[in-house]
């Protein structure tokens, strides 16, 4: 009977370090606040600078949730072209970190720098100056960018932040952004708390200003405030009013039925979008597959705040990509939205809000 005992003591003993293994191996990444405050340091003042806590563990926990990279190209969408020209120099410089990864944006350029562990800084050198980048090392510093004006001036550490564990600290914009990820969870915070009001139904999409953001995706609109509001969900569709004023006129020419007037009655027209509704006039453009989803987004917005499901985000992708499909030359952009949706599929809900004096932005899974 003692040799039985024994056996399950050492099966118990195994399964509880195998969950222990597990839960360390899995766990999110987290690092004082001060002292990825103080890594920000590594990068001169630019559009956008972002501090990662624990380089390995956060890779990790990006390939279970990938869809956070949405975050940074919300952040910084004209930089995204550059950076399959950094992604060979990811992987050897998480796995090589002796303390936070730094990434900082200017325009379309990207960079990213972190302390190595001896004997890497040498390696790393030579790999950057084969693929054409831009780099500095000071000490065991290394710093690598895609365009030498990214390499400029260090700022001096200062002491900021607290002792709060987060996963990792971003200035944009001129604000500073807290982001703590959990297991199934990441909250990207700014300012004074913000309540996110949990509305039930369709994916929406709220915004006083879309201009900023469309014109970093190189659409032509005007400066003038943009306002957006959206309504989608699977299986029932899509509905969008926009200033038509702003928009260019070929948009209004693509989606405007040509006997429409001026007024508040609808038209239903059939053209490379599918069937769709559409009212409005030069002042204001709205656009949907029903006339109650039409309804749903003609009151103007007011703020800027949503939320979304990863099923209506994969739909959303699906449909766009094959109406991108029927035009000409477009097949890449339709595959990039394919792609986009497969990813999407994976998020569970994402919701977000900000005011004049905060902001927060939350993913689940």
């Amino acid at each position: 009977m003692s040799r039985a005992w024994a056996i399950v003591a050492i099966i118990g003993a195994a399964l509880l370090a195998a969950g222990a293994a597990f839960v360390w191996w899995t766990a999110s990444p987290a690092d004082n606040e001060a002292s990825l405050a103080s890594a920000l340091s590594l990068a001169p003042p630019a559009d956008g600078r972002l501090a990662i806590a624990q380089p390995r563990r956060a890779a990790r926990w990006l390939l279970r949730h990938p869809q956070a990279l949405g975050l940074l190209a919300v952040a910084a969408p004209a930089a995204r072209s550059s950076l399959p020209r950094l992604q060979p120099m990811l992987r050897p410089l998480v796995d090589g970190a002796q303390g936070p990864l730094v990434v900082w944006w200017q325009g379309r350029e990207l960079a990213v720098a972190t302390r190595l562990r001896p004997g890497a800084i040498r390696a790393m050198s030579l790999l950057a100056a084969r693929r054409g980048l831009a780099y500095d090392v000071d000490g065991d510093i290394a710093r690598i960018a895609t365009a030498a004006t990214l390499l400029g001036r260090r700022e001096a550490p200062t002491p900021s932040g607290g002792q709060a564990r987060v996963a990792a600290l971003a200035d944009v914009g001129g604000r500073r952004w807290r982001l703590v990820a959990g297991r199934d969870r990441l909250v990207a915070a700014m300012g004074a708390e913000v309540d996110l009001a949990e509305e039930p139904g369709l994916s929406r999409v709220e915004t006083t200003d879309a201009s900023p953001f469309l014109r970093s995706l190189e659409v032509p609109v005007e400066a003038a405030p943009l306002p957006v509001r959206a309504v989608f969900g699977a299986g029932s569709g899509w509905g969008v009013a926009v200033s038509g004023a702003k928009l260019p006129r070929f948009v209004r020419d693509a989606v405007r039925a040509p006997e429409q007037t001026p007024g508040d009655s609808a038209h239903r027209w059939n053209g490379l979008i599918g069937e769709v509704w559409v009212r409005g006039d030069e002042e204001r453009l709205l656009v949907a597959t029903s006339e109650v989803l039409l309804s749903q987004v003609e009151k103007p917005p007011l703020a800027e705040q949503g939320r979304v499901t990863g099923a209506d985000l994969a739909w959303l992708a699906n449909d766009l990509a094959a109406a991108l499909a029927r035009l000409p030359l477009l097949d890449r952009e339709a595959r990039a939205l394919r792609a986009a949706g497969v990813q999407a599929a994976g998020l569970g809900v994402a919701r977000w809000r900000a005011t004049s004096t905060g902001a927060r932005i939350e993913l689940e899974w």
